[in-house]
């Protein structure tokens, strides 16, 4: 098995672009490539979805989400924002492909239109802007060296075990002929492995595709689970973990054992997973921010098996991030990629 250096970073917090906005993903993308992910300040929305909620589908007044999202595009100054109905699969959408009338008038205003399906867009142009709406997935945000191209992913272990990370990077070596490319990649807020708590299927699933994903489980003691008594094993998950893992495992060439969703046809074909030319695309890192898995505070909670850790995570932090584990119904951020001038 081809094997490659292992580059992962962890951006420190007194260096990210922190506002009450939300925060400007901490790597280094070249110039031309800008990112932000939105927080829950800043909005119109009250209640449960106070205050800058971006999800159209989640219960929240059209005209306040509407006006969240004029006020999101005013604050960051990025071109029109392609928005997805997402369905935790692998669809990956190209932004040229799609009805810019369709961009526009969701980006504006209360949309009659209904969004494209898909879980992932990339894009060439400077014309779109890439958005991901999450609420305790992880938005996984892609881009060249060069500043070419970029990529926008909307990854909770459902999409992660279907391959929404194989079919993003597939995406870079799409008309790429003979030059090679560097892939930077950058893990946005999810909900910590403190607090995802799961059933024995998803580590089944994601162990027999790839056995090293058994470090990304822990399992929890029956007397630590709350609600109703525990009648299986379960386990605090690692998306993060499991994130690294699978873009390893895609740069490492190794094949997986995988099985595609079971999911309603889709207007457009998916991404063919193309074999990896490891001459042509190679990984120039993976980065997340310190305040994607830790709180402002930095404080630390005692998890459910007994031990101290970060607290990490959508779940933890409710002041600053919507999760719909801790709360439904619930608003949605929005991670943003685009390529600039």
């Amino acid at each position: 098995m081809s094997m490659v250096k292992r580059t992962e970073k962890q951006a420190q917090p007194e260096h990210s672009a922190i506002t009450q906005w939300g925060l400007v993903p901490n790597w280094p993308a070249p110039k031309s490539v800008r990112a932000f992910c939105s927080s829950r300040f800043g909005g119109v929305s009250e209640g449960p979805y106070a205050s800058l909620n971006l999800g159209d589908h989640v219960g929240d007044c059209p005209d306040r989400v509407a006006t969240n999202r004029k006020r999101l595009r005013q604050q960051v100054q990025c071109p029109p924002i392609q928005w997805l109905k997402q369905v935790h699969g692998t669809q990956c959408l190209q932004a040229e492909s799609l009805n810019h009338r369709e961009a526009a008038v969701q980006d504006s205003s209360k949309a009659q239109i209904e969004p494209p399906i898909g879980d992932a867009l990339w894009t060439r142009s400077k014309q779109h802007t890439l958005a991901i709406l999450t609420a305790d997935c992880m938005p996984i945000l892609m881009c060249d060296r060069r500043g070419t191209q970029v990529c926008a992913l909307h990854a909770g272990w459902r999409g992660l075990a279907a391959g929404i990370i194989e079919q993003g990077l597939n995406t870079f070596s799409q008309g790429l002929g003979y030059q090679s490319t560097e892939v930077l990649i950058w893990l946005g807020p999810a909900i910590g492995p403190t607090a995802f708590e799961v059933g024995p299927e998803v580590k089944q699933r994601f162990v027999e595709q790839q056995f090293e994903a058994e470090s990304a489980f822990r399992e929890i003691p029956a007397h630590a689970t709350t609600g109703a008594e525990q009648t299986q094993t379960s386990y605090l998950c690692d998306l993060y973990e499991l994130a690294k893992l699978r873009i390893h495992r895609y740069f490492d060439q190794a094949p997986l054992n995988q099985e595609p969703l079971n999911q309603e046809p889709l207007n457009q074909e998916p991404l063919n997973q193309a074999p990896f030319d490891k001459n042509r695309l190679t990984l120039a890192g993976i980065y997340t921010d310190q305040f994607c898995t830790v709180t402002d505070k930095l404080d630390t909670v005692t998890d459910k098996l007994g031990t101290v850790a970060d607290k990490m995570g959508t779940f933890k932090d409710q002041e600053r991030w919507f999760s719909h584990r801790r709360q439904a119904p619930t608003g949605r951020m929005a991670s943003l990629i685009w390529l600039s001038n």
